[in-house]
């Protein structure tokens, strides 16, 4: 079995955001579709500068073919009116330039994009009888990356965020846009061993029973929007309320192999008919259903002679082996995103070195989040960030 150090993982990042900019921006990119617009501005600002693509795409998945091709795609229904920080700031500094920049980039100007949230198209009727503009949402998707090659890869996020976030407010009157991540936005994690090769039974069943009894801890690491989020829910959902850690332990290590693991992080429990968007075996804080499906493809191929193994789905069929984490909220930040790739990664490698046994001693008692990090050997530069972020969040 391969030590802590020998087990390189492969990474997926996907990064919600919603995205606003004034008329006179998309008059400048020709009223081009705003994945194309927004890919055009990371391009020019870090793909260019760095040496990788940024390209528009409707459809999402990591790219397979190269290791240096984010997509930018469209992503609908992540704005919330409970947190509209950085919409009043881009009103305010709107209201700036209509007063320094021509006449008719004032005029009213419909927005779009603005399916699936009606406290969104609330919020933009509001906005837009003081001010024109356009509002998308946005999801941007890296290529598989290897945990090894982290420093490469974290240099274009770091671009990124310079991009989205510092200079709108270093230079506002030629960037004429901004980028904020409201509380339904966030960053999803895809972790696998490679392209072709998942995480084994073994360690998936170690990893949801330390997720699972630590969820109380982990909480501390997010804001409390992202507690009892629906695009993320507990592992528990699953079990009677006052179920134990002996409970939720069983369970996991109960299941026969990884399709009926899934069904236990499934958040359609109780046959929950189908309501709309939020009612997705997705939502969880652990998702398997990308690789369950791939596993499906194998056993529902009917003696196909391309399908025989998982991966022969992701040669034919564009299956992805990945466990996805979705429990950090949204952000534009490439050191928050940093740690919490190299924090997962940690517990990952843990969960497929030890054993059950290791994984039900280590939940007994009275638990921290000090004791985790002890237990998955997380470093401590990223303990010491991990504080200062609870500091925070614990005053906000």
């Amino acid at each position: 079995m391969a030590s802590d150090h020998d087990l390189d993982l492969t990474i997926g990042i996907e990064l919600e955001f919603v995205f606003a900019a004034d008329r006179s921006f998309w008059e400048i990119e020709a009223y081009e579709q705003p994945i194309t617009c927004v890919s055009r501005l990371l391009q020019q600002h870090v793909g260019g500068p760095l040496g990788v693509v940024f390209r528009p795409s409707n459809i999402k998945h990591f790219s397979y073919d190269t290791n240096n091709t984010w997509t930018v795609h469209p992503e609908g229904g992540l704005t919330d009116e409970s947190d509209n920080s950085h919409f009043e700031a881009f009103k305010a500094r709107s209201a700036t330039l209509k007063e320094v920049v021509a006449p008719e980039v004032s005029q009213l100007q419909h927005w779009n994009n603005l399916a699936g949230d009606s406290s969104l198209k609330r919020q933009a009727m509001e906005y837009i009888t003081t001010h024109t503009g356009m509002m998308h949402e946005i999801e941007i998707v890296s290529p598989i990356l290897h945990l090894s090659h982290l420093t490469n890869w974290i240099r274009v996020l770091e671009r990124v965020e310079e991009t989205l976030l510092t200079l709108p407010l270093s230079n506002p009157l030629t960037t004429n846009y901004t980028a904020w991540t409201p509380p339904k936005t966030g960053v999803h994690i895809h972790i696998a061993l490679s392209q072709y090769s998942h995480l084994s039974f073994h360690t998936l069943q170690n990893l949801l029973a330390i997720w699972g009894c630590f969820e109380k801890q982990l909480n501390r690491l997010q804001p409390v929007h992202r507690h009892e989020n629906d695009y993320c829910k507990s592992l528990w959902l699953f079990l009677a309320k006052g179920a134990s850690y002996a409970n939720f332990c069983r369970m996991m290590y109960s299941a026969r192999d990884i399709p009926q693991l899934s069904i236990f992080t499934n958040p359609l429990i109780d046959n929950i008919i189908d309501s709309g968007d939020l009612d997705d075996p997705r939502y969880t804080r652990i998702n398997l259903q990308t690789l369950t499906i791939a596993i499906d493809m194998v056993e529902d191929s009917d003696g196909d002679e391309e399908i025989e193994t998982v991966q022969d789905a992701v040669v034919y069929n564009g299956a992805k082996l990945t466990v996805e984490f979705r429990e950090h909220a949204g952000t534009l930040r490439a050191e928050d995103v940093r740690w919490w790739v190299l924090f997962v990664a940690a517990v990952v490698r843990f969960a497929e070195s030890c054993d059950r046994q290791g994984v039900c001693w280590g939940v007994q008692g009275e638990l921290d989040i000090e004791d985790l990090w002890e237990m998955v050997g997380f470093e401590e530069e990223g303990r010491e960030f991990y504080r200062e972020r609870m500091e925070r969040l614990s005053m906000a």
